[in-house]
């Protein structure tokens, strides 16, 4: 496919821009690489809409069988982590629903998702994240830091109310 000035492909540009009519007309053609890389990021079409939110061309992108959700950005960085960041619930439930998602996975700071949703004081994702039976809520970055850490660092009291109480959950099964 075509590449601008950014060496981006056309696919990454549709998704990026949430062109979710474009993104198809795309993924139908026998040439695309899902999975395709930007040179300067890492990024894939699937890291560009998950990392802006856009859920309905997750949602396109998550249909093809050969799309990797476990890609790494050049940071080390994962989709699920970065989405995290961002804070975009849909685009969360929608990564959640699979089963090869790893919710522990950790960038090369040793953040998880929960982590990185509680330094970006994200309530909603968090609680989405802390839904999950294979979270691992103490989970610590290479600093030694933990989401609760996180939170409470960040004044994210609501989000470190709703960490204790998961781990009292936790501590009375």
């Amino acid at each position: 496919m075509t590449k601008d000035g950014c060496r981006l492909q056309s696919l990454h540009i549709t998704a990026k821009n949430g062109h979710a009519e474009l993104t198809n007309v795309l993924l139908k053609q026998r040439i695309i690489d899902v999975n395709s890389k930007d040179e300067a990021n890492g990024k894939t079409a699937l890291t560009c809409a998950c990392e802006f939110g856009y859920a309905n061309v997750v949602k396109l992108l998550l249909k093809r069988k050969d799309v990797d959700v476990g890609s790494n950005y050049n940071d080390g960085c994962t989709v699920f982590i970065r989405t995290f960041r961002g804070g975009h619930e849909g685009v969360v439930m929608l990564l959640l629903a699979r089963n090869d998602v790893e919710v522990n996975a950790k960038d090369h700071y040793g953040k998880t998702a929960l982590l990185t949703a509680c330094e970006s004081g994200h309530e909603g994702v968090a609680k989405l994240l802390l839904a999950q039976d294979d979270v691992e809520v103490d989970a610590k970055d290479s600093d030694g830091e933990t989401a609760l850490t996180y939170a409470l660092d960040q004044g994210k009291d609501e989000i470190a109310k709703l960490l204790r109480q998961f781990a009292d959950n936790q501590k009375a099964i």
